[in-house]
């Protein structure tokens, strides 16, 4: 008896060290791929307008067209030296094609060179050749006109004409250098489908737009899809993740009581199983219900962000799903089921914010196909983003997993009871 007390005692004292290791496996898995995360071959589009301009040889001339080229060859060469790049370019042909594009969410972003691109970058170029004429010719004949003007006005020594000479030239070097700086820089229009990520939207418009002003130009950006956030701008960002996380969170937690409370006894009859099952959906739907006003409600009502109501809807049919899943493999076998749920949280919680281009290649490849909050990300962005429907977004991935579950109660039900199973072994 007193070592039976010991062993409970010892299991007590280890069970917070054992829980604790567990959840740091469960978040570290989770945040894993947030720690490695960066863009790749992200598609955008590059539109080239530009019509060109003769040049006085009687040459035409289209600078779109080297932009067009130091652009998709820079990718290239990466690709070429066995590298990833971080932006896979697609040519289009004209505007239209490049807003029906955008309309289908093909791309995240795209670079459109205006008509007059290559005409302003040639005035832009005379305008600051005539500056620099005009200063050369300044050069030759300010340092003597300043040297007269010190002696005339009773300078006693050189140095002083010296000085008089160098402050002229700084002038003239200055009036230089405002002129550069005046001069009309080209510009190329930079779009970002914001709704799609706005994570790697805020990523390619850095990316971008340091791109453009190295090359001495400027970038007009037009973002597509706002979200209405109140006061933060990052709030509208994190709201996917604060609405997934604690949807799933619940969805699991909720699943294992209802699985607690009503686990069909394996002695049953297949009658009472099939009664047990349907009495579990119906805990799960009310639940569902449950858990997605919760998630709603944090984002929507403490976060201050315009969550349109047909998130609800999507919330709440991804909360089922996935305690269908969970309490129907738990009906076969209760470790598979918390196993499988806990292993879809932990994989699956970072593809609800990261884009495929950006999670690392395990995740990419094997995770984001199946997991569900990578399908809820994506229509929770397009309600919060461009006001689309709950099912906009496509709901394949969730419909798979209560599937999974449906099929899952009915091989609990299927199953031999324990008495079957023992008048067999007769």
């Amino acid at each position: 008896m007193q070592d039976l007390k010991r062993k409970m005692r010892a299991r007590v004292f280890a069970a917070p060290f054992a829980i604790g290791l567990a959840l740091l496996c469960v978040f570290g898995i989770a945040a894993a791929p947030m720690f490695s995360a960066s863009p790749k071959n992200v598609p955008m589009a590059l539109v080239n307008l530009d019509e060109g301009a003769a040049l006085p040889t009687g040459d035409s001339v289209n600078a779109g067209a080297a932009v067009v080229k130091a652009m998709t060859g820079a990718a290239e060469a990466a690709t070429a030296d066995g590298q990833t790049a971080p932006i896979a370019w697609t040519e289009l042909d004209d505007q239209e094609a490049l807003d029906e594009a955008m309309a289908a969410g093909d791309f995240y972003g795209a670079v459109v060179i205006p008509a007059d691109f290559t005409q302003v970058q040639m005035a832009g170029r005379a305008s600051l050749a005539a500056a620099l004429q005009e200063g050369i010719a300044s050069l030759s004949a300010s340092p003597e006109q300043a040297a007269s003007a010190a002696l005339q006005a009773g300078a006693p020594d050189a140095s002083q004409v010296q000085a008089a000479q160098a402050a002229a030239v700084q002038g003239i070097v200055a009036d230089i250098e405002q002129a550069q700086q005046d001069a009309e820089k080209p510009s190329v229009d930079v779009v970002l489908n914001v709704a799609k990520n706005p994570m790697l939207a805020q990523q390619m418009q850095a990316a971008i737009t340091g791109m453009v002003a190295q090359a001495g130009m400027q970038a007009n950006v037009t973002a597509i899809g706002e979200a209405d956030a109140g006061d933060s701008p990052l709030a509208a960002m994190m709201s996917v993740q604060f609405m997934v996380m604690p949807l799933c969170m619940m969805s699991i937690v909720m699943g294992a009581v209802i699985v607690a409370a009503r686990w069909p006894r394996r002695n049953a009859s297949r009658g009472d199983r099939v009664r047990e099952g349907a009495i579990q959906l119906a805990y799960c739907a009310c639940a569902a219900f449950v858990a997605a006003v919760a998630a709603y409600g944090m984002v929507a009502w403490i976060g201050g962000v315009s969550v349109g109501a047909q998130a609800l809807l999507l919330l709440w049919l991804a909360s089922f799903c996935l305690m269908t899943a969970m309490v129907g493999l738990c009906d076969i076998a209760m470790p598979l089921g918390a196993l499988v749920m806990v292993s879809v949280f932990a994989f699956g919680m970072s593809t609800a914010i990261l884009p495929v281009e950006m999670l690392p290649g395990f995740w990419a490849d094997m995770v984001a196909p199946w997991a569900p909050q990578a399908c809820l990300g994506d229509g929770l962005r397009g309600i919060i983003y461009l006001g689309n429907g709950a099912f906009d977004a496509g709901v394949a991935p969730l419909a798979a997993w209560m599937l999974v579950g449906l099929a899952a109660f009915a091989v609990a039900v299927a199953l031999p009871s324990r008495k079957q199973e023992a008048d067999a072994a007769r």
